[in-house]
């Protein structure tokens, strides 16, 4: 076999594993940014709310620079979902509710820069003012728009976890299709690599599994809730397609057929799982380990090749 072929090929493998993994990292890191601005926004309001009643000018000058801080990262934060929300492939199972939702950000917006504009001067308010306003919109943050912070941010997750899914499919069939090009026996024969390949492959339709029962807990909580008649359309929605059909992709089964024990009927108990984040932290996790069977690929190939 040409050398240079065999190289760019183990080259190949070890690019694909190490971009998924980072690109897996990444996408945990995210969601870790977002929770701690979250905190920050919430420990700004109860400080704010908790001030002592001293109304030195000093005192109430900063407080009201801190509660402004507070609104700005406040409808930033509304943008930002925003934006994510247009940026989302569109699927007409969610468009209903994604309409709504972005309706209700961009009231959002304007009752925050309403907030904005009573502190805009500063010399005729007092720091029982500042207080005041501060509560009633800790009152609106807490009760209105949180809870609906909540359902972006799980709806958010699935769709990103099934993109997750996807490019960890696409990378199983990369290196499957080097290891094909490399065509030395010791390499396309090795019962470890196809031991590693098969283990990549039930983890990544475990992590579709796990995926597709959010998007199954989310279309229940927040869209099939008091819409009877849209349960059918939701439950074949484009949300599933074409990541809930990696059990029987061409693609997975591309090498060899999957172990027994790790088929379908054999999935993972997800009973102590009660949320849409902990489905898809759970999926993001056998994504991940997946990946790891990948980095084993490529090392086992560099050693087979010396």
């Amino acid at each position: 076999m040409n050398k240079f072929i065999a190289i760019a090929a183990v080259a190949a493998i070890s690019f694909s594993s190490v971009f998924a993994l980072s690109a897996s990292s990444a996408q945990a890191e995210e969601t870790k940014g977002v929770q701690k601005a979250y905190e920050n926004a919430k420990q700004y309001l109860d400080d704010l709310v908790t001030a002592k009643d001293e109304n030195q000018a000093d005192n109430v000058g900063l407080r009201v620079e801190t509660f402004r801080q507070v609104l700005d990262l406040a409808k930033a934060e509304a943008k930002d979902f925003e934006f994510k929300l247009i940026t989302v492939d569109k699927d007409e199972a969610f468009e209903a509710w994604k309409k709504e939702v972005m309706d209700s950000l961009t009231k959002d917006m304007v009752f925050i820069d309403s907030q904005k504009e009573l502190l805009s001067d500063i010399k005729s308010i007092d720091l029982a003012k500042v207080k005041e306003i501060a509560k009633v919109f800790k009152i609106w943050r807490d009760e209105e728009y949180l809870p609906m912070a909540s359902q972006i941010q799980d709806f958010l997750l699935v769709k990103q976890e099934a993109k997750a899914v996807q490019t960890a499919q696409a990378r199983l069939q990369k290196i499957t299709v080097d290891i094909k090009n490399i065509k030395q026996s010791k390499i396309t024969d090795s019962k470890d690599i196809k031991n590693f390949l098969d283990k990549s492959r039930a983890l990544i339709i475990q992590a579709a599994e796990l995926n597709e029962k959010a998007a199954d807990a989310f279309t229940e909580r927040y869209i099939s809730v008091g819409n009877a008649s849209s349960t059918e359309t939701i439950a074949t929605s484009t949300v599933s397609t074409p990541i809930l059909n990696l059990a029987t992709s061409s693609v997975l089964n591309s090498t060899s057929s999957l172990p027994a024990q790790a088929g379908p009927a054999d999935a993972p108990t997800l009973s102590p799982i009660v949320s849409i984040k902990d489905l898809v932290r759970s999926s993001l996790d056998k994504i991940k380990e997946s990946y790891r069977g990948f980095v084993d690929i490529s090392n086992l190939v560099r050693k087979l090749l010396k």
